[in-house]
């Protein structure tokens, strides 16, 4: 495989299918029990004008795993045009949403667009193996 198709699937663990498994079996090694699992679900608004929905898709993904592994979600927003500000207590299960004004959106582009070049730059880490 060339270097470009070696990062491309190593990043995979960024995304997904493979990202949610390695959460999921990480869980269960250290105790837990999938039928005590529990979802909650936010964001996925379209909140940059002129760009494909992604969000709608993300939503729409994240929803239809938690479908094909038999979890229901226990909270879902997803969708709309605001972005969301999202704040989830870990101990408690507590979540505080805060729906944003539109306007908000811009500079959230603008860290989105500095952080996924940052993802770009970092380097990968990896426990897998290739042989």
């Amino acid at each position: 495989a060339s270097d470009n198709a070696l990062d491309r699937w190593v990043d995979t663990g960024r995304y997904g299918s493979f990202a949610m498994e390695m959460l999921m079996n990480e869980i269960f090694k250290r105790g837990g029990k999938k039928e005590r699992l529990e979802a909650k679900v936010f964001g996925g608004g379209k909140i940059y004008d002129g760009t494909i929905d992604i969000g709608a898709k993300n939503a729409a993904w994240a929803l239809d795993f938690l479908e094909r592994e038999g979890i229901s979600p226990l909270k879902a927003d997803v969708g709309d045009l605001c972005p969301r500000k999202v704040y989830y207590f870990t101990d408690s299960g507590k979540v505080l949403l805060k729906k944003l004004d539109r306007v908000v959106a811009t500079a959230i582009a603008q860290e989105e667009g500095q952080y996924r070049e940052k993802l770009q730059r970092a380097p990968v880490q990896s426990e897998v193996t290739l042989f």
